[in-house]
């Protein structure tokens, strides 16, 4: 488990595998900053190479604010670092944030033929796509 926390102790990411699902799960907290969510993607990321799971649940939904500026290193930086690593598929918990959720229609353009995204609403909507899609 990767625990991520802010100055004063706040934590701002929670990242592990979750076994029975063979996936790994990113839980954000709270408003993050550029660097936050590069510190965290770069977790999450070491966590896709040691566990060699396809699969990546990121859960915004306890997360406030906008992180729409950090999408372009997204896509040029983490992308291709997480698709090396063999991501595959990529469920994102939006935000209730109307900035949050701004963000990640930025960023669902930019995953397009790179690997298979999708949105929910709840992680155990996210969970049961994952199961659906290893059951395939």
């Amino acid at each position: 488990m990767k625990t991520l926390k802010h100055a004063d102790g706040r934590v701002f990411l929670e990242a592990y595998l979750k076994p029975e699902l063979n996936c790994i799960y990113s839980s954000w907290n709270g408003f993050v900053n550029i660097e936050n969510v590069k510190t965290g993607c770069l977790a999450g990321l070491e966590l896709l190479k040691e566990h060699k799971s396809p699969y990546l649940i990121n859960d915004n939904s306890s997360l406030e604010g906008p992180w729409q500026q950090a999408n372009e290193w997204i896509e040029t930086v983490w992308m291709p670092q997480a698709l090396e690593a063999g991501l595959r598929y990529f469920a994102h918990v939006v935000s209730k944030d109307i900035f949050g959720k701004l963000s990640v229609k930025d960023l669902e353009k930019k995953v397009v033929g790179v690997f298979t995204m999708r949105l929910f609403d709840t992680a155990e909507q996210a969970e049961n796509w994952i199961r659906e899609v290893q059951a395939q």
